[in-house]
């Protein structure tokens, strides 16, 4: 835009169409934003999931080496701490999993057996907002691999049938 005064031209931009691009961009930083923590919650999810699973295959590969029926060799860790359990299993673990749970779920990994003597483990008590107990909840009904979830105010509990 140019205004002739003179014989000097003002040349620029007016306050008003400058304010009209930060809105506009605000508008969309904000569209992207809640896009993007909408998608970290899921994979969350995902990765808790998977941290799961990777502990059940470690609990079966640590009771083939222990060449022991499955329910004598994982039936002691129903009695053990977390941080016995992830000892035991430690070397059946993959680095990203191992570090995944001992970042995260350390505490709150356990070993129960229910009254038809299967065993289950999972992640107890655990912090999770909303959307990610959403996302468990989902994927706890539309999987058949045997998880189970539930949740207790801001925390969630899953589980994983192992045998």
């Amino acid at each position: 835009m140019s205004l002739r005064r003179g014989k000097r031209a003002l040349k620029g931009y007016t306050v008003i169409e400058v304010m009209a691009v930060i809105i506009v961009i605000g508008i969309l930083a904000g569209m992207v934003m809640l896009t993007m923590g909408s998608n970290m919650s899921r994979g969350e999810s995902v990765v808790i999931m998977a941290d799961l699973e990777a502990v059940k295959g470690a609990m079966l590969a640590y009771s083939m080496v222990n060449s022991t029926r499955t329910s004598d060799s994982l039936g002691t860790f129903k009695t053990a701490s977390a941080s016995a359990i992830i000892a035991s299993l430690d070397s059946y673990l993959d680095g990203k999993a191992r570090n995944s749970i001992k970042a995260q779920h350390f505490n709150n990994l356990f070993v129960d057996e229910d009254v038809d003597r299967h065993l289950w483990v999972g992640f107890r008590d655990f912090q999770a907002n909303e959307t990610i107990q959403s996302d468990l909840d989902k994927k706890v009904a539309s999987s058949s691999a045997g998880f189970t979830g539930s949740r207790s105010g801001s925390t969630y509990t899953l589980s994983l049938k192992v045998k």
